[in-house]
């Protein structure tokens, strides 16, 4: 597997937050189910195993702050919207998003809830884009954070952006 180290894409984006929970040091433990191989069925084409290990997570996105343009010359006032998706296994992945905020990138608030059932959360990426919608051409990423959904925590977190495009 190659990744373009000089470019900050989705890939990069999910590549940094797979390590994000090991220090980035570049070595992650087997789950005990696939250690366990012998003792399980596991086949991750369509999540079918003899043991359950799904887990509900429920996230709020609440509201935005100083967020970026992507060119300080420009004008135009940015008009977010929040991609909440999951990565992992075929059977995991799913994308939600917000309702887009129209001529507010200093602080729009969202107050939206979305709820993710994983089978197998600890082969699971849960990653957060700040998009700018653009209604003559493609949306910009503004920001992002990618986590494993391991070290997501109960409670209120302000999610600090990894980077932008």
């Amino acid at each position: 597997v190659a990744l373009n180290y000089q470019t900050s894409d989705d890939m990069m984006a999910l590549y940094n937050g797979k390590f994000l929970a090991n220090g980035s040091c570049g070595y992650i433990l087997k789950p005990d189910y696939l250690i366990k191989a012998q003792e399980t069925e596991f086949n991750p084409w369509n999540g079918q195993t003899n043991f359950d290990c799904t887990q509900i997570l429920t996230i709020k996105i609440i509201s935005g702050q100083f967020l970026p343009r992507l060119n300080s010359k420009s004008k135009d006032i940015l008009d977010p919207y929040v991609n909440v998706s999951t990565h992992g296994i075929p059977c995991d992945h799913r994308i939600q998003k917000t309702k887009v905020i129209h001529n507010n990138g200093f602080d729009p608030i969202w107050n939206e809830t979305f709820q993710f059932t994983m089978r197998f959360p600890q082969m699971c990426l849960i990653y957060f884009s700040v998009i700018d919608y653009d209604l003559m051409s493609h949306d910009d990423r503004i920001a992002y954070f990618c986590s494993p959904v391991t070290m997501i925590q109960s409670g209120n977190r302000k999610v600090m952006k990894m980077g932008n495009s």
